[in-house]
């Protein structure tokens, strides 16, 4: 059974700007830099939990690519705040936790049924699983809204984070089935 921290797992989440004064905003990359995913053989089975005080700013994103412009400190700091205080409410909910309840083969991985509870709300997901290279990598696009999160906006909400984000879930593909 083996169990994988951020050191072998990786967990991203990409975030979308929408609003009349979108073109001043940049579409973010996050990351989770504490999280243990724990994979059984027998039966099949995932466990994964997240600290949400952990979501970190990795880089913008423009045209559906990380962007090189460097991100200041100041401006870094600030998005954490925000992302941490008033959207993920890390003080009040420090963790996030998925349990499976199935895992199928497809015709080109698996797909993983299971509950995600975030924010303090459980709500049911399901994420299709592909082998790319030497890792199984999971994504699944979710609505802040279905958790209760109000998604962050700014300037009266002519600027805002969309709702859906789409978060990606890799792990070494010796742990899978």
């Amino acid at each position: 059974m083996p169990t994988y921290d951020a050191t072998a797992a990786e967990c991203l989440i990409y975030t979308f700007k929408e609003g009349f004064l979108s073109r001043l905003a940049h579409d973010l990359k996050l990351g989770v830099t504490s999280l243990s995913v724990t994979v059984e053989t027998e039966p099949l089975a995932v466990r994964a939990s997240f600290e949400t005080r952990s979501v970190q700013v990795l880089c913008f994103r423009r045209d559906g690519r990380d962007d090189p412009t460097p991100l200041g400190a100041l401006e870094r700091s600030q998005i954490e705040s925000n992302l941490h205080t008033d959207v993920l409410a890390s003080a009040r909910f420090p963790t996030a936790q998925f349990v499976s309840t199935s895992i199928t083969p497809s015709s080109d991985g698996f797909v993983v049924r299971g509950a995600l509870t975030l924010h303090g709300r459980t709500a049911e997901i399901t994420a299709p699983v592909q082998r790319v290279a030497d890792r199984y990598v999971a994504s699944v696009t979710l609505r802040q809204t279905a958790f209760g999160i109000k998604p962050y906006s700014a300037a009266l909400g002519s600027l805002k984070v969309r709702d859906e984000l789409t978060v990606t879930l890799s792990v070494p593909a010796g742990s899978g089935p």
